[in-house]
């Protein structure tokens, strides 16, 4: 059931993102972020209260309002670096920021280790960000729209800010004593 709810889950972001970005080169990226927040504010909310949970501490709700401040400055400059540049190059970016703030906090002060593989993975993303956001080249020169670092200022915003959100989530997402509610009133704390 665990693996089910993630796969929609991740279906339901991947889709939401992709739609909000293209609205977001027509709308202001921030009234994108704000209707898409709220959207999701009130799904949280309804499942939140058809839920069972207890009452967390106030430590599980500081570390929520925490993940919903990542959450919502992370998809208001994700929107906005949507908007300035090449979705092929600003969503990888924005992407393997958001991961790698949280391995680097890990390491650094978590004292973890992640296993060979793991860094494997680590040092191929960066090359694989720049095959992918490569604006020409042999058989690419489809490729056309701003240039190749059009948005990548914003995207690095954004990608900090889902680092945050993922350094909160991975503190409250451990107590489960307070149920949704943690993650209900993250959504909308920004």
């Amino acid at each position: 059931m665990g693996e089910a709810l993630a796969l929609a889950s991740a279906l339901c972001f991947g889709v939401t993102h992709f739609a909000s970005g293209l609205v977001s080169r027509r709308v202001d990226g921030v009234a994108v972020a704000l209707c898409a927040q709220l959207v999701g504010s009130t799904v949280a909310l309804l499942l939140a209260l058809s839920s069972p949970g207890g009452a967390g501490t106030a430590g599980d709700y500081w570390f929520g309002v925490l993940s919903g401040v990542g959450t919502g400055v992370g998809v208001a400059f994700l929107y906005r670096a949507m908007s300035q540049g090449q979705l092929s190059v600003v969503v990888p970016v924005s992407d393997v920021g958001a991961v790698a703030l949280p391995v680097l906090v890990g390491v650094a002060f978590l004292g973890e280790r992640p296993a060979g593989v793991a860094w494997v993975g680590i040092v191929v993303a960066v090359p694989a960000l720049w095959l992918v956001a490569r604006a020409s080249g042999p058989g690419r020169t489809w490729v056309s729209g701003p240039p190749v670092t059009a948005g990548a200022p914003a995207a690095l915003i954004s990608s900090a800010e889902f680092g945050v959100r993922f350094l909160a989530m991975a503190q409250w997402a451990a107590t489960v004593a307070c149920g949704p509610w943690s993650s209900a009133g993250s959504r909308p704390c920004w």
